[in-house]
């Protein structure tokens, strides 16, 4: 899956299966019902589709059409997203660039650039990507004086190249502390929500290693406002270590989020039809958690002879959270040691995401570039695809996230 950027005006013969359209064709086709070459169209994937556009002015604008838009997200929406990830450019201006992982081809594909508003001005950059109803919501820090504060919010459709910029929150935050953001829809009213909470901060300087306070702002994109939650006090104060954006997890109708205190891991999580907060101690070698076709996850290591001797001493499972008895259960799927010793093994460097049949890991290897592992559940099968190293010029850190990400013409930012 991926969307083509800068197509050629001309036509060339084979893309696509597509050969020159001869007037006599053009006027055959013309005579169609629009809404039988919305049924044809519909059949393409999504890349084929934009190729497909450079034929004639009728397909380039073929994707804008509310009829057609409807017709091609219902015969694609059974299919799983895909795992995605935000980079810096290589070149002045440094633009935001996004990749997509392709299953089936089994490569990288490039998708569209950032719009130019999301133009990154220095090297060091702080942001959080998330996905939503095949929008990206975009949050961006900017430095002022030694203190990094955040833009606001960008919402943009990559197919459609259409954004909008959100109104900026009522309550100021900085880089220092734990801020918590999830993008989620509601299909209620047809629209998508941005849950950001964080510590309150009076003004830009002020940080207190001893607040507990936490304060919840929700954007609702039916009515262009963020409305305040209930406020929530937590039991222990957060860690000032955890200075990096936590994203949910959502399951049913509850957002999960893994922080920190000074000496254990809380798994926090967000009611959203209660609006109430609730945090629980969780495993300590929990440190990052994923979702699973609704189910949350995570990665811990499990003990062999009783001892971490060496790295091959102890092995690495995926484990699902039981609801009821919110104990992580172990579901025997191992990631090998041959996979795992690729990586670099640290908190940040690391992420999974899942979806159906799949299970993929990103991070950088030892020898400093950016890989994909790809694990078949219907198989058991772990494998390093070939073409699953990134592009060697982008430098460590400045990979931001792995999201998901599956398209949809007819969303709205």
């Amino acid at each position: 899956m991926a969307m083509a950027e800068g197509e050629p005006e001309k036509t060339s013969r084979g893309t696509v299966g597509f050969a020159i359209i001869e007037e006599k064709d053009t006027c055959l086709w013309t005579k169609l019902p629009r809404e039988l070459q919305h049924k044809v169209f519909s059949y393409l994937p999504l890349r084929d589709l934009f190729q497909i556009r450079c034929v004639c002015r009728d397909w380039r604008y073929v994707i804008h059409r509310r009829g057609f838009r409807s017709v091609y997200d219902a015969m694609h929406s059974s299919e799983d997203p895909s795992p995605s990830i935000c980079y810096i450019g290589s070149y002045y201006p440094n633009y935001l660039q996004w990749s997509t992982y392709d299953y089936a081809c089994k490569r990288w594909r490039i998708m569209r650039s950032f719009p130019p508003q999301s133009r990154v001005e220095h090297d060091r950059v702080d942001l959080s990507v998330c996905s939503v109803n095949g929008l990206l919501c975009l949050m961006l820090w900017k430095q002022k004086a030694k203190v990094r504060i955040h833009l606001p919010w960008q919402v943009w459709n990559p197919l459609t190249n259409k954004w909008k910029q959100l109104p900026s929150c009522k309550h100021k935050t900085v880089n220092r502390g734990t801020y918590f953001v999830h993008a989620f829809s509601d299909d209620t009213t047809k629209s998508y929500k941005i849950l950001m909470a964080h510590n309150p901060k009076k003004h830009l300087y002020q940080y207190t290693d001893t607040d507990t306070s936490l304060v919840t702002e929700i954007y609702d994109s039916a009515t262009d406002t963020w409305r305040e939650a209930s406020p929530y006090n937590l039991q222990l104060p957060l860690s000032p270590l955890n200075q990096a954006p936590k994203r949910g997890v959502r399951c049913d109708d509850v957002i999960y989020f893994v922080t920190r205190t000074s000496n254990e891991n809380i798994l926090l999580s967000y009611d959203i039809k209660k609006d109430q907060w609730h945090e629980e101690i969780t495993d300590e070698e929990c440190m990052e958690i994923f979702e699973w076709d609704g189910r949350v996850m995570t990665a811990m290591p499990l003990l062999t002879n009783g001892f971490y001797m060496y790295e091959d001493f102890y092995r690495i499972s995926i484990f699902e959270r039981n609801s009821a008895t919110k104990r992580w259960v172990d579901t025997g799927i191992e990631i090998p040691y041959k996979i795992r010793n690729k990586f670099v093994e640290d908190e940040e460097g690391v992420e999974i995401a899942a979806s159906g049949n799949h299970l993929a890991i990103t991070g950088y290897t030892r020898d400093g570039s950016f890989r994909i592992a790809i694990y078949k559940r219907a198989e058991n099968y772990w494998r390093f695809p070939p073409t699953g190293a990134f592009s060697d010029k982008i430098r460590q850190a400045r990979v931001e996230g792995l999201f998901q990400f599956k398209p949809r013409l007819e969303s709205v930012p």
